[in-house]
């Protein structure tokens, strides 16, 4: 396959985020939230909640950015966490605990920070690869630190499934380090899914639980969520947060060093989480006014475990 770009909406798109941030932005998510009530609704119902596996876990091995993004509320601009690394025994810790369930679903080494500044990334991904042969690796990056030496290493020894470039701009041109990747390699085949998105770079997105720099919200929101039925994200201390949206590392749902993943996945606050959020976000506090909505991959993983179990 080739190296693509896409941009949401195309150029007309790109122009209405710039020009209307906000209506592109609520208008969008309204709609998303609207169809995914249904799926969600589908999915608590015919799961056990006391009993369930991840469908996506993303492991936050450094909790720092390099990006100045004004809808992100870990930009460089507005990071206030203590500098942290992950150790390597956590994280040794998480990929072999996801060894032991077989874990075959989606996995990202990375969730509120630029994946490219943790020094031992390239190796972390090579052993989460070894250890984990059906997992969907993805990744999610910037571009800024994206060489082609390192896009190259990434190809040729097959560490990653999908890789997102988002290429934040104030145009819809590509910034250099990006136009250097897509130059070299716009022509040739690989065998890794490599998608160019482009970004404006000032738009508005999501309030993420009123972490978003460039929106908050004041509204109630009476929808589902299926993160806490779907996901897993651990921060670089080995804590279990309640979302992505978790940026500041306000809610702690245990500790990967406790016990294994699996249970902690289905210990007595997730499943308190869960039976709160059937009935919608405003029966959760850190929940009731964030609108964030990321559904795209999730409802396609959630769709074929339903299938699964018939």
């Amino acid at each position: 396959m080739k190296i693509q770009q896409y941009c949401f909406g195309g150029k007309i798109g790109f122009q209405l985020r710039k020009k209307f941030p906000n209506l592109t932005s609520n208008l969008f998510l309204n709609v998303q939230r609207k169809k995914s009530n249904k799926i969600i609704k589908k999915y608590f119902d015919t799961q056990d909640i006391s009993n369930l596996k991840p469908l996506f876990v993303s492991i936050e091995t450094i909790n720092r950015c390099n990006g100045t993004c004004p809808f992100c509320p870990c930009n460089i601009r507005e990071e206030t966490r203590p500098f942290y690394e992950m150790p390597d025994k956590i994280f040794k810790k998480i990929i072999k605990d996801l060894k032991k369930i077989d874990y075959s679903e989606t996995l990202m080494l990375l969730a509120n920070n630029e994946i490219l500044l943790d020094k031992n990334i390239l190796e972390r991904l090579q052993y989460a690869r070894k250890m984990l042969p059906k997992a969907h690796m993805k990744m999610f990056t910037n571009g800024k630190l994206l060489t082609p030496k390192i896009f190259q290493y990434i190809l040729d020894n097959n560490l990653i499934d999908e890789m997102i470039i988002n290429n934040y701009n104030s145009s819809s041109n590509l910034t250099k380090p990006i136009k250097k990747i897509w130059d070299m390699y716009k022509n040739k085949n690989i065998n890794t899914k490599v998608i160019i998105n482009i970004r404006y770079a000032n738009e508005v997105l999501s309030n993420r639980a009123n972490s978003s720099p460039n929106k908050k919200g004041n509204k109630i929101v009476k929808d589902y969520c299926a993160l806490p039925f779907t996901d897993i994200n651990i921060n670089p201390y080995g804590n279990l947060l309640i979302c992505c949206c978790d940026a500041k590392e306000e809610t702690n749902l245990g500790n990967i060093m406790d016990n294994d993943i699996l249970t902690l996945f289905n210990n007595e606050k997730y499943i308190n989480l869960r039976k709160k959020m059937k009935h919608g976000r405003n029966n959760i506090n850190f929940c009731k006014y964030c609108d964030f909505n990321d559904m795209d991959t999730r409802k396609t993983l959630m769709l074929n475990k339903m299938r699964r179990k018939r």
